[in-house]
């Protein structure tokens, strides 16, 4: 995470899905740059972040069925709140394996976040890069968060006795 921070100089964070939100557990805040909303132990909807929109798009149907059921109301004014447009959104980060996020989370915010996943293809985490939408590229951001996650995967499959 520390190494992904120092290549894009923004804020990176690490996150869990739990029911219908994303949980940050851990946050590495860009160095020199104002603070982003976010914080260790948030909470978010997890349709209206790009960590919580990649960790849908690799979970099961049923994950996705429940959050648009419990309703998709608006966060930032960007927010996706028709759920036909949530669905075919989840379609285009599973093909391309990146999520995106323009001020769906909050006004100003940009990110672009990937999954970290089993072998057996299952949504455990995902690590993203966020800041200030001004000062954010997300197709080269999310270029360097994918190598990172895919470094990530391949340390965490070395280590013996973990079942990744």
């Amino acid at each position: 995470m520390a190494d992904l921070r120092s290549a894009v100089n923004l804020t990176v964070h690490l996150a869990v899905l739990e029911r219908r939100e994303v949980v940050y557990i851990e946050i590495l805040p860009a160095r020199g740059m104002p603070p982003l909303p976010s914080r260790v132990g948030g909470r978010m909807p997890a349709y209206a972040t790009a960590v919580g929109k990649v960790l849908l798009a690799w979970s099961d149907e049923s994950v996705v069925e429940d959050v648009i059921a419990a309703g998709l109301f608006s966060v930032g004014p960007k927010t996706i709140t028709d759920p036909v447009r949530l669905r075919r959104e989840l379609a285009r980060i599973r093909a391309r394996g990146i999520a995106y996020e323009h001020e769906e989370s909050a006004p100003g915010v940009a990110c672009a976040a990937t999954a970290i996943r089993t072998t057996a293809g299952e949504p455990i985490a995902a690590m993203s890069a966020a800041g200030w939408l001004k000062d954010v590229d997300v197709k080269r951001v999310g270029l360097a968060v994918q190598t990172a996650t895919s470094t990530v995967c391949r340390l965490i499959a070395r280590r013996p006795g973990l079942r990744f």
